[in-house]
């Protein structure tokens, strides 16, 4: 069974990677189109190449969040990650976003656990970004949380935003599960299974508690560094 995912994944991982190859040949050809035929088209033909350039944009980042997921259990040295320095990277990197959303972020001060540092990343990245995606209130609140047990970490994004109804705590984990719309909100759908598998990988658990119209939290742990 284990081979059988190992194969399948790595299936996955080529097919996907080709794609975001061609996706990329495709999208340099119709800029070319867009930039050549600039002012020669009408405003009908102006609105098809730009609905074409949206749609490509949103295959590159699907393709992008699949090449991620794929590569979660690949061969990786688990090593000391301080927390705490790649939190402040994290928020530095999403600083822009923040400051758009209007958001006040906290955090406890965070320590060192065992792991890899780059899916460290994606995981508070991922939870992070959700957080700000689905404010509710003005100004968005969010802290990050850490507490500790005997041999590892429970660390939690907390936020005051939309919530989510209890029916859909696990399903929001699967791959492409989307609660809301693209008009709604913009993404892929594969953002939380990421950090599943990545917090997994690691020997974790990670869930969620909820209540719509008030907030979420998102629990996940990690072991410590020995």
């Amino acid at each position: 069974m284990a081979r059988s995912n190992d194969e399948l994944e790595q299936f996955a991982y080529v097919v996907t990677h080709d794609l975001k190859e061609s996706l990329s040949a495709i999208n340099s050809f119709v800029q070319l189109l867009k930039k050549y035929c600039d002012h020669q088209l009408d405003d009908r033909a102006d609105e098809l190449i730009l609905h074409v350039i949206t749609g490509i944009s949103r295959m590159q980042m699907l393709t992008d969040d699949l090449l991620t997921y794929t590569q979660v259990n690949a061969n990786q040295t688990f090593t000391e990650v301080d927390c705490e320095r790649l939190l402040g990277n994290v928020l530095t990197d999403l600083s822009i976003i923040v400051s758009e959303c209007n958001a006040i972020i906290t955090h406890d001060r965070l320590s060192v656990a065992r792991g890899t540092p780059f899916q460290f990343i994606q995981l508070l990245t991922n939870l992070i970004n959700d957080a700000l995606k689905f404010q509710r209130a003005q100004p968005s609140k969010i802290h990050i949380g850490v507490k500790e047990s005997f041999c590892e970490w429970i660390l939690s994004v907390t936020d005051n935003g939309i919530g989510i109804g209890e029916q859909y705590l696990e399903r929001i984990f699967r791959v492409s599960q989307r609660l809301h719309s693209r008009r709604e909100y913009a993404g892929t759908g594969i953002g939380l299974a990421i950090c599943k598998k990545v917090v997994e990988y690691h020997g974790g658990r990670i869930w969620i508690q909820s209540e719509p119209n008030v907030g979420s939290a998102a629990y996940f742990t990690i072991p410590k560094f020995n």
